[in-house]
């Protein structure tokens, strides 16, 4: 149903979804994961995880995008574990802040 965690998908799922949307930000703004400098990472909690984050799905994801050979960036990163989020389903939020280099 419409505002499950079903119709957004797991962890991963939600995860690939949210860098897609910002990559495609950081693209229009001529940006890229290279110049992230910060990230806050909010999670709620997975009932398929009784209850926990699924931090180990959502870092699987994430270093497909950090910390690569061709993005060898890891940006200063906080992960918090919230109560919910405005999205009825969402099991993450990311905020990021990115800088230019000149």
């Amino acid at each position: 149903p419409k505002g499950s965690i079903e119709s957004y998908g797991d962890i991963s799922a939600q995860t690939r979804s949210v860098l897609n949307n910002i990559k495609g930000t950081l693209t229009k703004l001529g940006l890229t994961f290279g110049d992230v400098v910060q990230a806050h990472v909010y999670m709620t909690p997975d009932p398929s995880k009784n209850g926990d984050i699924d931090f180990a799905g959502m870092n699987k994801v994430w270093l497909t995008e950090f910390g690569t050979p061709g993005q060898p960036n890891k940006p200063s990163r906080v992960t918090v574990k919230v109560a919910g989020l405005a999205a009825p389903g969402a099991l993450i939020e990311i905020e990021i802040t990115a800088a230019k280099k000149k």
